[in-house]
């Protein structure tokens, strides 16, 4: 359960909608848990006409991770929280042909945040941080002969204090290595990736940024599996931040009256937070999150996009739980994790 309070000023009324995971409502947002209430996730808070312009209301989440028909919407550690305000008086609204966001609009809020432990002193496995998560191809940008009319959308990763030297990989099922590098070759002058397996890319941490060409495919999001395999001289205290954003240029015909101009703005972003501890401290959280994602990896079908995703991600959970003193192969899959029903902290970081 998380309870979070907000203050809204200069407001008549805000409608809260419903989400997954649900509190109050069923998984179609019809009813509550014990099936009396209609939409009992949605509410309005009224501003009083007299009396002041401010109100108070807390909203409460419930984090349905364990219920087994949720599981394949659940392929990772982290799920973001998005919250919009609907207000009739101050409408979103695409202007200058941005189109709005939670990095550019003070009516959509959205909280990205993986922490994943890296180890110290132990062994390459213990330094790779592997983080899940959902990507939107880019809208079609290429003519019939391969001409790129207008840019594609990119992935820019600002690596932060991320040693130098450490190595970060893009896995994407949907997409070819070798498709991506073409269009990195048509895009840019010099660039830095390279093909790790036929559906994977690499590229060494820099000072500064790296930028990634985010192909097209048609009726289908990307499942993704973004890693990055530190150093084995990090320390125990340090911390380490990178901030991945999508960039998205404006192109001639599109929403809010877009002019192509050329520029980019940015349309979604999320943060993979790595503070360094050591083995013995990581084994638990570690071996409690791979009890969890075997028994959700056993509820989806072979055919599922995060299908390979979940495979390669439990294989590198696996490791960590190896490298830290565990032994992966002893750990049953369980819907409650290695604490059981009720019981302990769960693992494996995420906000």
């Amino acid at each position: 359960m998380s309870r979070d309070f907000i203050i809204y000023r200069n407001c008549t009324k805000i409608t809260f909608q419903q989400t997954i995971p649900f509190f109050a409502t069923d998984s179609l947002g019809t009813h509550d848990y014990d099936t009396t209430v209609p939409n009992g996730n949605i509410r309005t808070i009224t501003i009083p006409s007299s009396g002041g312009d401010t109100v108070w209301a807390y909203y409460g989440c419930f984090l349905d991770v364990y219920n087994a028909s949720h599981n394949s919407k659940f392929p990772g550690t982290h799920h973001c929280i998005v919250a919009q305000i609907a207000y009739d008086d101050s409408p979103i609204i695409n202007s200058g042909g941005v189109t709005m966001s939670p990095e550019n609009s003070d009516k959509l809020a959205q909280r990205n945040l993986q922490i994943t432990t890296s180890g110290n002193p132990g062994p390459p496995s213990t330094h790779l941080i592997p983080q899940t998560f959902d990507m939107r191809p880019s809208q079609p940008f290429e003519d019939l002969s391969g001409n790129i009319i207008t840019p594609p959308d990119e992935l820019m990763i600002d690596w932060g204090n991320t040693p130098v030297g450490s190595t970060a990989y893009i896995y994407w099922p949907q997409a070819a290595a070798a498709d991506i590098l073409a269009l990195a070759s048509k895009l840019y002058r010099a660039y830095d990736l390279s093909i790790a397996d036929a559906n994977t890319i690499q590229c060494p941490v820099v000072n500064g940024s790296t930028y990634i060409p985010i192909p097209s495919i048609l009726g289908i999001n990307f499942a993704g599996l973004f890693s990055i395999q530190l150093p084995l001289g990090v320390t125990t205290g340090q911390e380490f931040n990178i901030l991945v954003r999508r960039i998205v240029a404006k192109t001639a015909g599109g929403s809010g009256g877009n002019k192509g101009d050329g520029s980019r703005y940015v349309a979604g972003t999320f943060q993979v937070k790595i503070p360094v501890s050591t083995e013995p401290l990581m084994l638990a959280p570690e071996e409690n999150t791979l009890a969890i994602m075997k028994w959700r990896f056993l509820t989806m079908p072979s055919v599922y996009r995060w299908y390979p995703i979940m495979a390669r991600y439990i294989n590198y959970i696996s490791a960590r739980v190896d490298g830290c003193g565990g032994d992966s192969e002893s750990i049953a899959p369980s819907e409650f994790g290695i604490y059981g029903d009720g019981g302990g902290e769960g693992g494996g970081g995420g906000t």
